[in-house]
């Protein structure tokens, strides 16, 4: 929750909507002639493409549909510079994939068995290249549209993935998980 009330108030104060795109100061910063936009990467991502990357890996876990049309606006804003110069836009070409394919959705529901297990699944997970990743941990009552209608199997940990609400069976093993066939091409273990 706390994540989402930060980005949406983000969205509030930095976005200029006329514009399409997100300005450096917000709207009631004090004695600023021009608000600045800036999508070009330099030596960090640009702000741009951070605020957008957090809206659209937000959206499975708090279901926000607002943040997608926010950041459809943003990028086709900035169509036109990142294919002329993509190398120039790095981490805007990375929300542009999160916007068309979506994140990969990794729901993890504990089974009986102790914190530990989940733990391990996490950091087995954490040590895979998944740059569209999207990682929760689901306890019993959790209302996230990442969470609604799953729950464990036969008592195990249970995993299951999914893309633009289109999900996997259930998966109780972490090999099954590390396997990445329906992770699809972009899964690479890193070990």
């Amino acid at each position: 929750d706390r994540a989402h009330l930060l980005s949406a108030h983000a969205v509030e104060l930095f976005l200029d909507a006329e514009v399409g795109a997100f300005r450096q100061a917000a709207e009631n910063t004090f004695g600023l002639i021009v608000r600045p936009i800036e999508a070009e990467d330099s030596a960090t991502p640009s702000a741009q493409s951070v605020l957008l990357e957090v809206l659209l890996r937000l959206m499975p876990l708090v279901g926000a549909p607002a943040f997608q049309k926010v950041a459809s606006d943003v990028l086709s804003r900035h169509a036109a510079a990142l294919s002329e110069a993509n190398l120039a836009f790095s981490s805007l070409a990375l929300a542009a994939d999160l916007l068309g394919d979506g994140p990969v959705e990794l729901a993890l529901v504990p089974g009986t068995g102790d914190d530990a297990e989940v733990m391990g699944w996490l950091a087995a997970v954490g040590e895979t290249y998944q740059p569209t990743l999207v990682t929760k941990v689901v306890h019993p009552g959790d209302t996230s549209p990442i969470a609604l209608g799953r729950g464990p199997v036969s008592g195990s940990i249970t995993a299951y993935i999914c893309r633009m609400r289109t999900c996997s069976a259930p998966i109780d093993s972490l090999y099954g998980v590390l396997g990445g066939a329906w992770l699809g091409h972009r899964t690479r273990c890193m070990r």
